[in-house]
């Protein structure tokens, strides 16, 4: 089993949570919506997963990362 520190997985959901904002904004200013749709579904099942499997919003760490 893989060992992975709370912190560690705040960083990973702050990123990703990054990168949707980041894939909305190109989808939003882009012609060719459909190319985002894919990924766009996978970041979010990902951050959903992340944030009700561990509650990491309950961490102190979560309020303290960007």
């Amino acid at each position: 089993m893989f060992k992975v520190s709370s912190s560690e997985i705040v960083k990973i959901t702050k990123a990703l949570e990054r990168a949707a904002f980041a894939i909305n904004t190109l989808e939003r200013l882009g012609q060719n919506k459909i190319v985002f749709l894919e990924i766009k579904k996978e970041v979010n099942d990902i951050i959903d997963e992340l944030k009700s499997r561990y509650e990491i919003e309950k961490f102190s760490e979560w309020d303290k990362k960007k």
